[in-house]
């Protein structure tokens, strides 16, 4: 950009470098509030280990409706040789308030199928 506005000024066309650079200005400001391109500040990246023999899908799909924008699974691995399986999401709370509650309804699901 700024190499185009040199050349123009330096070939005397500087009313027209002037307008490249206040056209591209504009530009530049109208994507900056409209928020063109931001990434989603609330999302997390949530890990739950479980056992091997539990059915994952339906364990969380309720608590994940209710509490999350958006879900998506990462990852899916085994721990201590199949022992464990490990989940790792990537949510969108929907609101700051219920980040906590989303923790607190998968701490205790994983606490109530431990003991």
């Amino acid at each position: 950009m700024a190499t185009a506005i040199g050349l123009a000024c330096g070939m005397g066309y500087v009313f027209l470098a002037l307008g490249f650079t206040l056209v591209l200005t504009c530009l530049l400001l109208i994507l900056e509030h409209v928020n063109f391109a931001n990434a989603s500040q609330s999302r997390r990246y949530l890990t739950v280990k479980i056992s091997a023999d539990q059915d994952y899908d339906l364990l969380f799909e309720g608590i994940f409706e209710a509490l999350c924008q958006s879900v998506e699974l990462a990852a899916i691995s085994f721990e201590e040789g199949d022992a464990l399986l490990k989940l790792d999401y990537i949510v969108d709370p929907q609101a700051r308030g219920q980040r906590s509650c989303l923790y607190q309804s998968i701490s205790g699901l994983q606490y109530a199928s431990q003991g």
